[in-house]
């Protein structure tokens, strides 16, 4: 059962409008981390953080995993099937049980197992359309621990951590009660449990995955996309605000913001003539980053309806004249913004003043693969890979943490190039020993 609520109508008439305020263009520096740093490829599409502290990085030729010193890259190998499905990944979760999920273009999604090295590949029906995993467009976690994807195809599928087979079937298939539609642009999971799904010209919340729940469905009609002044049409964004308890999509003109407990919506009209074309992420501090169609980066208060415009240099260059745009896709346990970026690297635009700094030989020569921090980071026993939090670092890790930092270090005055405990598949050291480095 549906619960249907005209929206065009809803928000002219009784929606909380915030009044626009723009401010003056805020201007950052940002570092930038390239091939010449260890980097297997420059076009970075996604990045994460996960548990454990390990930056990842997808790129078109090879995954790329950073403890703050050097890379470790996954590249697929024809004669191990346990090796990453292609060197072109696109996009990165990690499940509540610490699990990679990689997006690969043109094979589907992989799973990446910590603990052994090893990526398990989803497989899919006979008769699956490719459009379902050519380009899989966004990756979450269920209320029961299914991983739900969609592609640019519009396809909703979910696959069972736990099957052995890890066999992806349409989420309409498992959940034939639910309210999901035909088509699926964009989805989310709130606290609750509730699903979010958009397609061009809806929103629905569907309680009916939390299992008992007899709530009905709520459908809410939004206009269709408009073409941007770029010409290429784009599905309407859609973000998770999971601090204000709001789902946040773009219409032509406005931020519509979706309160996931009442079900109130709330209207932010963007600056005239501006079209949000790509939604990035909302910071620790409710601001939503956004691309518009014309490459600019902006942000947005989504407590007070504020709106910034940014303008960045790098390499003391302007980025948009140089780079193009950033892609900010992450922002790490100590507030540092990561961005890709089409070709150019990686753009770190830093909350504190420790940053990744290139390492240079004896003779002045750059050494490839080795990102430092200006002085050595302490052991530290609070490490973010250990759930027991801080004094839970027995005396064999803190050693283990010790010596590791002390072969990096005569590996780097004696010249040679470090990329990580191994390329390819990790194996030998753990991953314990990456988690305190990064920033």
């Amino acid at each position: 059962m549906f619960r249907a609520l005209n929206i065009l109508l809803h928000l002219l008439l009784s929606a909380s409008v915030f009044g626009q305020l723009i401010e003056q263009e805020v201007r950052y520096d940002l570092a930038r981390i390239t091939i010449d740093d260890g980097l297997p490829q420059g076009m970075v599409q996604d990045i994460l953080q996960d548990r454990q502290g390990y930056l990842w990085f997808t790129t078109k030729d090879g995954l790329a995993r950073s403890d703050g010193y050097a890379f470790t890259i996954f590249q697929h190998d024809p004669e191990d099937p346990a090796s990453i499905a292609g060197n072109h990944s696109d996009l990165l979760f990690e499940d509540r049980n610490g699990g990679l999920w990689i997006a690969v273009f043109g094979e589907g999604l992989d799973r990446y197992d910590p603990r052994t090295g090893r990526f398990d590949h989803v497989h899919f029906p006979v008769g699956t359309p490719r459009e379902a995993f050519l380009d899989v467009d966004r990756i979450r976690e269920g209320p029961q621990g299914g991983i739900w994807f969609t592609s640019v195809g519009e396809y909703l599928y979910v696959v069972d951590p736990k099957d052995p087979e890890l066999l992806a079937r349409p989420a309409r298939t498992i959940h034939p009660k639910s309210h999901i539609p035909t088509r699926v642009s964009y989805f989310e999971f709130d606290a609750t449990g509730a699903l979010w799904v958009m397609n061009g010209d809806s929103v629905v919340c569907d309680p009916s995955l939390r299992g008992s729940d007899t709530t009905a469905a709520t459908v809410w009609p939004i206009p269709t996309p408009l073409p941007p002044r770029n010409g290429t049409l784009e599905k309407h964004p859609m973000v998770h605000w999971r601090q204000g308890h709001k789902v946040v999509v773009s219409v032509p003109s406005m931020l519509l913001l979706f309160d996931t407990h009442t079900h109130a919506v709330d209207t932010l009209r963007v600056p005239a003539g501006q079209h949000v074309w790509f939604t990035q992420l909302v910071d620790d501090a409710g601001r939503l980053w956004y691309r518009t169609d014309d490459n600019r980066i902006w942000r947005v208060d989504l407590h007070t309806g504020r709106f910034e415009p940014l303008h960045f240099t790098a390499d003391g260059k302007d980025v948009y004249e140089e780079f193009q745009t950033v892609l900010f896709r992450c922002q790490d346990r100590s507030g540092n913004l990561w961005g890709g970026s089409k070709g150019y690297g990686v753009f770190k635009l830093g909350r504190t003043s420790t940053r990744f700094q290139r390492r240079l030989d004896q003779d002045g020569r750059l050494l490839r693969g080795c990102l430092h921090y200006p002085r050595a980071p302490p052991v530290r026993h609070d490490a973010p890979c250990l759930a027991g939090g801080p004094g839970a670092c027995p005396t064999w890790l803190a050693a283990v943490h010790d010596r590791h930092h002390r072969e990096r270090q005569e590996l780097d005055r004696c010249g040679r190039r470090y990329q990580g405990p191994h390329l390819g598949r990790a194996r030998g050291r753990g991953p314990l020993t990456g988690g305190a480095g990064l920033p």
